[in-house]
């Protein structure tokens, strides 16, 4: 036989075939991809102990998408033939998917309680959290909206929210199944005064306490226009009586309207002041005595005071009783009398203002009746005839201090012209002067 010679056996080249990986993943944050068969070897010999050490797969970025490129490394060789062999290169790379990662947002919070302002805004407290982050900061909340359930005041009011979504440089990768879940929160009134409310200036004197409201006033919050009105309650002056700058106190004021329940009036509109004037009266039915004898004045005697028109039930006034007097001193019929000095008294006077002195009346003045004293006439000798005649002279008697009134002598007469003693006389043609 030919002698023996030397020569060499070398690796055979190999590859590896058909390693797969999972079609799809959810978006985690990393690179890694799930191998699911680790594939064959490609041109191992029959028979012989050969077999495939997986290695890793990773996808070409993180991030979400379809048909990604996927690479194989760390792929080798095992087995008691394995050195007979040279893995000439990694698996041949693949497609597969990252789809997005579903999250949630949790632990967002609103103000425990708002004070009603006529929306159904509710205030954020706390944007919550994710219910998973595989980026950090580069994963944000995009805060939304908080609404009530309604605008109304009430307790335990669902809260629900609108408009959040996610930001930043990695929200690609994620995706918001879900708004936040609905939260309670309570919606209080609102605490509110009424604002110019107005009552007339001034009123005259009706022995009441009441002012008359001009205007109502208006909330000074409304957030619901017409349906949230003013009930008119009432005014009262301090007192009832005359004055100035008068303090006005209102009660009884309250809310109306269809939204009134959503409102607390914390307080009645606030004091003003106005004016309480005089009230006018008359004194009618003033009467004097109907004739008087002549007395040298003008004095009238009045008979009756009067009675009030106007006067109020139940206040106290007394007339104050003046004067009256004729228009002049003379002897004479239906004579003007006026009165003066007329006045109001008692505990409520003050609030009447007394217009007029009460309407002149008439009344007459009689002659006053004079005597006449000192009359004496001279006796004579009987001559047929019965002529006397004054002697001395005589004096009137009651004629008023003052009166300048002279008596012009009449003519006396003897009742007969017989001689005689005391024989009567008849005087005439006495007259004042």
């Amino acid at each position: 036989q030919p002698n023996s010679v030397a020569a060499d056996i070398t690796a055979k080249d190999v590859t590896i075939i058909n390693t797969a990986v999972s079609p799809g993943r959810i978006y985690n944050g990393g690179t890694a991809a799930d191998i699911t068969d680790i594939g064959t070897i490609s041109g191992a010999v029959d028979g012989d102990d050969l077999s495939i050490i997986s290695g890793t797969a990773y996808y070409d970025n993180k991030n979400v998408g379809t048909g990604k490129m996927v690479t194989f490394s760390a792929f080798a060789l095992s087995g008691t033939d394995a050195d007979n062999y040279n893995l000439v290169s990694q698996p041949a790379s693949v497609t597969a998917d990252i789809t997005a990662r579903e999250v949630t947002i949790g632990g967002v919070t609103v103000e425990g309680s708002k004070t009603y302002d006529g929306t159904t805004d509710a205030k954020i407290t706390n944007a919550g959290t994710l219910s998973e982050n595989f980026d950090g900061d580069n994963l944000v909340i995009v805060i939304g909206k908080a609404s009530y359930d309604n605008k109304n005041v009430g307790a335990g009011k669902t809260v629900s929210f609108t408009d959040f979504a996610l930001s930043g440089s990695e929200a690609g990768n994620y995706k918001l199944i879900a708004q936040p879940t609905d939260v309670t929160a309570d919606i209080t009134v609102k605490e509110i005064t009424i604002i110019g409310a107005a009552v007339e200036p001034s009123r005259i004197y009706d022995g009441t306490t009441d002012a008359k409201i001009t205007n109502a006033g208006m909330p000074s919050d409304n957030y619901d226009g017409e349906n949230l009105v003013v009930a008119i309650g009432s005014a009262s002056y301090d007192n009832k009586n005359v004055g100035t700058g008068k303090t006005v106190n209102f009660t009884d004021f309250a809310l109306s309207g269809s939204e009134a329940g959503n409102y607390k009036l914390v307080a009645q509109p606030t004091d003003i002041t106005a004016d309480i004037t005089v009230k006018e009266i008359k004194i009618i039915g003033a009467e004097v005595e109907a004739s008087k004898i002549y007395d040298g004045n003008t004095d009238a005697k009045i008979t009756a005071s009067g009675t009030f028109d106007g006067l109020i039930d139940g206040d106290d006034v007394t007339i104050v009783t003046g004067k009256a007097a004729y228009d002049d001193k003379n002897v004479g019929t239906d004579k003007t009398i006026t009165f003066t000095g007329f006045d109001l008294a008692g505990d409520d006077a003050a609030n009447y203002l007394l217009s007029s002195q009460p309407v002149s009346t008439t009344a007459s003045i009689t002659p006053k009746e004079l005597t006449i004293t000192d009359l004496k006439v001279k006796d004579k000798q009987y001559d047929g005839k019965n002529t006397a005649e004054i002697d001395g002279t005589p004096t009137l008697v009651g004629v008023v201090d003052g009166d300048e009134l002279e008596l012009v002598n009449g003519v006396p007469t003897f009742d007969s012209v017989t001689i005689g003693k005391d024989i009567p006389l008849s005087f005439t043609a006495f007259t004042l002067s």
